[in-house]
């Protein structure tokens, strides 16, 4: 698999991240809200990666895991570190999306009404709504 593969793969990762999150939240209401989701994530990623991997204790009901000791147990650990560290990256960047698209539709949308902008040619430029003054 070459880089851009690669990187397609963990764009569709977080694009059905976010897909999931949607449904449960749509959409931001500013982009103070955006920035504050997005800053949790962040947060919570942060807490992860400060975990140290040596306290991640096995789970009760997995007698497989629980069987674990020495090295075994130190890469099962590990493995687990960076699976939650992972995991939280994907919140990240779904959240990063999802404020993205905030700010592609807002920036095209008329304060006044509510209406989307038509964008004129192949500019950046975008005419107001007829009912704006």
């Amino acid at each position: 698999m070459n880089k851009l593969e690669e990187l397609n793969e963990l764009g569709k990762e977080a694009v059905q991240e976010l897909a999931k999150a949607e449904k449960k939240f749509p959409g931001f209401n500013s982009a103070h809200e955006g920035y504050a989701v997005l800053l949790e994530e962040v947060d919570e990623l942060w807490d992860e990666i400060k975990i140290n991997p040596k306290k991640i204790l096995p789970r009760k009901n997995f007698p497989q895991e629980l069987a674990l000791s020495g090295d075994a147990l130190k890469r099962w650990q590990k493995k687990q570190w960076y699976e939650r560290m992972r995991e939280e990256a994907v919140q990240v960047a779904a959240m990063g999306l999802k404020f993205m698209k905030f700010i592609d539709d807002e920036s095209h949308t008329c304060h006044a009404c509510g209406e989307k902008l038509p964008q004129i040619s192949n500019t950046n430029r975008y005419d107001c709504c007829s009912n704006s003054s």
